[in-house]
């Protein structure tokens, strides 16, 4: 593992997988890491919802069918989706 870019790591688990502080997932490679639950919210797949995510929604606002920012699946992206973003808003868990 690269330690030298993770100068905030927080410290093993019992599993040996070592986390920052936002809670992301450290080791060497993904296949190392758990499966974490999806983030609809994060448009930009990152692993934050922050404003980078806010300006996609807003950029697909309106009818927009089976787009990612169409949290509830209704066919448009409207104040619904925007409830959905800011309730996940940080890092996602």
């Amino acid at each position: 593992m690269d330690s030298a870019a993770n100068s905030a790591q927080i410290g093993q688990n019992l599993n040996g997988i070592v986390n920052d502080l936002a809670g992301a997932c450290m080791m060497a490679t993904c296949n190392d890491c758990p499966t974490s639950p999806p983030c609809p919210a994060d448009l930009d797949g990152n692993g934050f919802v922050n404003g980078a995510d806010l300006g996609n929604l807003l950029a697909a606002r309106g009818q927009c069918p089976g787009c990612a920012a169409d949290m509830n699946d209704d066919g448009f992206v409207s104040g619904i989706d925007l409830g959905v973003m800011l309730g996940s808003w940080g890092a996602c868990q």
